[in-house]
Parts: structure tokens; C-alpha cells; sequence
């Protein structure tokens, strides 16, 4: 599966890249646009999945997140690198919040994950041992938990 995401994504990069070399600025910058607010709508809908614990609908954001991310990332390596259209100045800000949002609901996800993972490290712990050799805690408890 992940074969043909890729291709998918250099077909989608190609086009752009070659469309920017015979398009005008103006329809470069559209489709440039385009890009942008389909990563917008992408990195969105994956933040409210993170943020309704929907773990069928995150699975499916993977894919698209990166090759959308990716076909971004090349169309805005090429002509756009020094300094994009002032077109583009809203959508590029939106991105970043976009960005932002969705780095923050995937570490809220991570540290719950990193939480639960402490919990069952803790209960096997204290399942394996009877207490004879750990060191006395400050919660009452023995061991690293």
C-alpha cells in the first residue's frame, strides 16, 4: 500500500513541477494554493480524529498526511523557495496553525500512550516481584513504578 501512496505522491509532484515550467506564475501560484489547502483540510481532520480518539481515522491520516506533506514540501523546493506570492501569505499561515494544532493533539496522544506503557510496565513489575529485594519507595511502593 504504502508503494503506491508514494507513486501517487511523485506523480502528483511531477505534474506540479512540470505545469510550473509551461504555466504562468498566476496558475502556478493557484495550484501552489490548491496544495496548500488540501494539506489544511487533511492536517484538520486528522486533529479532530486525535482529539475524538478515533483510532480507525488515524490509521487512514497516515497516508495522506504524508503524501500530501511530501507533494508540498517538493512544489514549494522549486520556484517558491526564496519567498512565496503574497498570495499565498493567509493560506502558508493557516498551514502553520494547522501544524501547530496537530503537533499539539499528536503529543497529547503520545504522552498518554507514554503514560499507559508506564502503567503496565509498573503492574508487571509489581506482579514479578514480592518486594524482598526492591528498595522501599515514597508512595509506599517497591521498585521503579
Amino acid at each position: 500500500m504504502r508503494r503506491g501512496a508514494d507513486s501517487n505522491s511523485a506523480d502528483q509532484s511531477g505534474d506540479l513541477r512540470s505545469s510550473r515550467s509551461s504555466a504562468t506564475p498566476a496558475l502556478a501560484v493557484a495550484r501552489l494554493g490548491a496544495l496548500i489547502e488540501t494539506a489544511i483540510t487533511v492536517l484538520d481532520e486528522e486533529t479532530q480524529a486525535l482529539r475524538t480518539s478515533n483510532p480507525e481515522a488515524i490509521e487512514r491520516f497516515l497516508d495522506r498526511k504524508g503524501q500530501i506533506l511530501v507533494t508540498l514540501n517538493r512544489a514549494l523546493g522549486g520556484e517558491f523557495q526564496a519567498l512565496p506570492p503574497k498570495e499565498l501569505s493567509n493560506a502558508l499561515a493557516r498551514l502553520r496553525a494547522a501544524l501547530e494544532a496537530n503537533c499539539n493533539a499528536l503529543t497529547i496522544q503520545i504522552e498518554a500512550v507514554r503514560d499507559v506503557t508506564q502503567m503496565i510496565v509498573c503492574a508487571i513489575e509489581q506482579a514479578r516481584s514480592d518486594g524482598t529485594y526492591g528498595a522501599p519507595r515514597g508512595n509506599g511502593g517497591y521498585g521503579g513504578c
